[in-house]
């Protein structure tokens, strides 16, 4: 009797069941449920800072002022003299009109009023000669004053520059009737008084005589000649600071749907954050971006468009802080077979202070990118916030020769192993790996095969190795 009972009870449920499949597949086949309409939008991405205007770009490496006596009044970048009188100047540039040669050398005036150096290039384009279809890119510019006429003093520009098809000289004018001239002069005034340092020009012959036997100079590429202090300078070690950044603005930043960006925290503490063809890897205060699919690409040797990029991919992600200038544009060709050497520009930028570039270890901004974007960018800024003791005499360049005569005078030349060639000697300020937060005053010198970086109090050899292209500007 209650296996009777039992069976009916399961056949109950499984009559159950079998209405209950039935009727969820007819609402599966002919339903026709009110799916609710939303609308896809794409959220504008996060810019840090907007683009800046090309010829924003560049700065000048050195502006050199005459001087009664000997040596001359020397500018460098993280001087805000340097700043003031270039941002004045290029206002003035900018109202300028054209002029033949004749009418300077009519006057007599042989010496300028300043001379700007820019390495690299700044680009003088049309809307700045109020020419449509001019391109020149100026690694100097000399401007002149001439004598007082009926009340108007006249200000020329020679330019030295060079477009595509060979070297250019040009020679511009513009009326300092305006207080623009008239406040130029007045910050020249200030910066001799009290930032500009005192350097001479020293020639490459001059060098060579203080090197060991066998190894010559070549600085400043064809020049011939390098600027160097003329007298004592006072330095001390700097504290730095990092730079810090929120994860969440660098992700809306670089990545066009956040919400497909996945987080693998590693082993070191370091953050990657990836959307599978996106990485970035996060540190807090430093950060690498890669784009794999984006190497791939090409690009055509256009000086004033890779400027442009550049500015535009530092200044959306990230920012342009004041005192980070750009030390570099280079355009690599490459045989796109490989897929490490196809078309790309490389930039780079270093933080300066007091005229003085910041090196080590991994510090500065450098990227690469194409026509299809971005495809790696490297960012660690330090800035400077207080000084470390006091300020001493540093060695002067003349101890720097005699300490590199000394340091590879023994070297073994047959084996090669003594640098052939004297590409730069510079000031600079260099963190070591061991203690990244402290910055001391250097001499660097690059030399064909290698760097020496020196202590600049007591000349200790702080680092001797290979020259590696995002750790020194200018090489």
């Amino acid at each position: 009797m209650e296996k009777i009972k039992m069976e009916k009870i399961k056949f109950i449920i499984l009559f159950y069941l079998v209405i209950q499949s039935m009727v969820f597949t007819y609402i599966l086949w002919f339903g026709s449920p009110d799916y609710e309409e939303i609308e896809y939008t794409v959220k504008e991405p996060y810019v840090f800072q907007e683009r800046l205007d090309i010829e924003e770009a560049v700065t000048p490496s050195a502006v050199v002022m005459p001087r009664d006596g000997e040596g001359v009044y020397f500018l460098q970048p993280g001087m805000p003299a340097c700043d003031t009188i270039w941002e004045k100047s290029r206002e003035l540039l900018r109202d300028s009109r054209r002029e033949e040669t004749e009418a300077l050398q009519a006057a007599g005036v042989e010496e300028p009023e300043a001379v700007f150096y820019f390495d690299p290039p700044f680009p003088l384009t049309g809307g700045i000669l109020r020419a449509e279809e001019e391109n020149i890119q100026v690694t100097g510019l000399e401007i002149y004053e001439l004598p007082e006429d009926d009340g108007i003093r006249e200000v020329f520009w020679k330019v030295h520059g060079y477009k595509e098809k060979g070297e250019e000289e040009k020679v511009l004018a513009g009326s300092s009737g305006s207080e623009t001239w008239k406040d130029i002069k007045t910050e020249m005034e200030k910066a001799r008084e009290k930032e500009a340092r005192v350097y001479i020009k020293v020639k490459e012959e001059e060098i060579e005589e203080q090197l060991p036997e066998g190894m010559n100079a070549a600085l400043q590429g064809d020049a011939g000649y390098i600027y160097l202090p003329g007298e004592n300078v006072e330095l001390s070690s700097l504290f730095l600071e990092k730079e810090n950044f929120s994860a969440e603005k660098l992700i809306k930043a670089i990545f066009l749907d956040p919400n497909l960006v996945r987080k693998i925290e590693e082993r070191d503490q370091d953050v990657i954050y990836t959307d599978g063809e996106k990485f970035l890897n996060f540190s807090g205060s430093s950060f690498k971006y890669s784009a794999p699919p984006v190497e791939g690409g090409e690009i055509s040797p256009d000086y004033n468009q890779a400027l442009k990029k550049a500015g535009e991919y530092l200044c959306h992600f990230g920012g342009w802080p004041p005192a980070l200038r750009l030390e570099k544009v280079s355009y690599y060709a490459g045989d796109s077979h490989f897929r490490e050497e196809r078309q790309r520009y490389r930039a780079r930028w270093n933080y300066y202070h007091r005229g003085f570039p910041l090196l080590g270890e991994g510090k500065g901004v450098w990227m690469e990118f194409n026509d299809r974007g971005l495809a790696s960018y490297h960012r660690e800024v330090w800035g400077f916030s207080r000084k470390e003791g006091v300020e001493k005499e540093i060695a002067t360049a003349s101890e720097v020769m005699e300490k590199i005569g000394g340091i590879y005078s023994g070297e073994d030349e047959e084996n090669k192993a003594m640098p052939q060639t004297l590409k730069q000697l510079r000031l600079v300020y260099f963190a070591k790996e061991e203690n990244e937060s402290l910055a001391e005053p250097c001499w660097a010198a690059v030399f064909d095969r290698e760097m020496l970086i020196l202590q600049a109090h007591d000349l200790e050899i702080l680092y001797k190795g290979e020259v590696e292209d995002e750790f020194f500007p200018g090489t």
